[in-house]
């Protein structure tokens, strides 16, 4: 069983996967991925995907990725359409999953559940971008208990206990979250660019390369 999030490097990863990359995967979803704006968001179709060309089954989680109020999360984690959804990505062998970047590009703004000035205010509160839906501090902490609160999904400490949790990650923006990610064990595998990797083998000596190649 293989649990899934969503978003822009989900996507690619989908894409690029070979038909038969596995047989008989059952694939599920480990938090809502309902588009609140006009534009659809691709969870499904990514997870579809996934499990399509591993000869497998999907499992989706039919439900926002954030809702406006905690009791509104409440009552949808009691309905049995969401909570056996949950149960079964909690119970998951592997879980994937792509630390996003923090800044107004964040896949949470492009489908409606957050704005330009929300994620503004994250960042400044001490975020350094977002696992699942829910936005992270540089030691993997959750950043605004209120929001988190209203996030539909698999907690972070779900991916902890995972016996596999494997992020997807790389380019500059990500250096930060992916630091975070590692360091506070919410992946225990990392698959990722060797720039990104070597940053976060040595950001000192990275982060003095960096302002050298700077105009």
């Amino acid at each position: 069983m293989l649990g899934v999030s969503w978003g822009r490097t989900m996507d690619l990863l989908a894409r690029g996967l070979n038909p038969g990359w596995t047989h008989g995967v059952h694939v599920v979803q480990i938090n809502g991925g309902l588009s609140r704006s006009r534009r659809p968001s691709s969870a499904q179709d990514m997870a579809s995907r996934i499990a399509h060309l591993g000869e497998g089954t999907l499992t989706v989680l039919p439900a926002p990725a954030i809702v406006e109020q905690e009791t509104t999360r409440r009552v949808l984690e009691r309905d049995s359409a969401v909570a056996d959804v949950l149960t079964q990505a909690a119970e998951a062998d592997t879980v994937l999953f792509s630390p996003g970047a923090i800044g107004a590009d964040s896949v949470l703004v492009g489908s409606g559940y957050l704005t330009a000035d929300d994620v503004e205010r994250l960042a400044r509160a001490g975020a350094v971008g977002d696992v699942a839906g829910r936005f992270i501090g540089s030691r993997g902490e959750v950043i605004d208990q209120a929001l988190d609160d209203r996030t539909l999904g698999l907690p972070l400490e779900a991916l902890r206990r995972s016996p596999v949790s494997v992020a997807v990650a790389s380019g500059t923006a990500k250096h930060t979250v992916c630091a975070a990610v590692v360091s506070s064990g919410l992946c225990n595998t990392l698959i990722t660019d060797d720039h990104t990797a070597s940053h976060l083998l040595n950001p000192a000596s990275c982060e003095r390369l960096s302002r050298k190649e700077r105009p």
